[in-house]
């Protein structure tokens, strides 16, 4: 539920309802609310790890009438936790969008990263 309310941002959802408790006769309630939307889920699941950067790389545009939005972060981990979703479905097996994306992305470090002064490196970049 985390997910979804953070691509609708500015949308609150609260659940209330039984505890896994039933004999104490407790209810539970949990409110989901963001303001944030996707960049907001992204440092949520970054927060745990130490960050490369200081906030999530955050863009939203728009092509052929199809509506793309996407944020990422970089830490020290060695893990990829690549989290997508198409009209408010999880891809969690991925898919043409994925590895379009992770394609750009790779393609983009392989222009800017030659010419950007900041990498101290003398590798040669293909």
């Amino acid at each position: 539920m985390r997910d979804w309310h953070s691509w609708n941002p500015g949308i609150k959802i609260h659940f209330k309802g039984p505890s896994r408790h039933r004999r104490e006769g407790r209810t539970k309630s949990t409110t989901f609310f963001s303001v944030g939307g996707l960049r907001e889920f992204v440092e949520y699941l970054d927060s745990t790890k130490e960050k490369l950067i200081a906030s999530p790389i955050y863009v939203v545009n728009e092509k052929s009438e199809v509506p793309v939005e996407v944020a990422l972060s970089y830490n020290t981990s060695y893990a990829e936790n690549l989290v997508s979703y198409v009209n408010n479905i999880n891809t969690h097996e991925g898919g043409t969008h994925v590895a379009g994306f992770r394609r750009a992305l790779t393609r983009t470090f392989e222009i800017v990263m030659p010419i950007n002064p900041v990498c101290s490196r003398k590798q040669k970049w293909k």
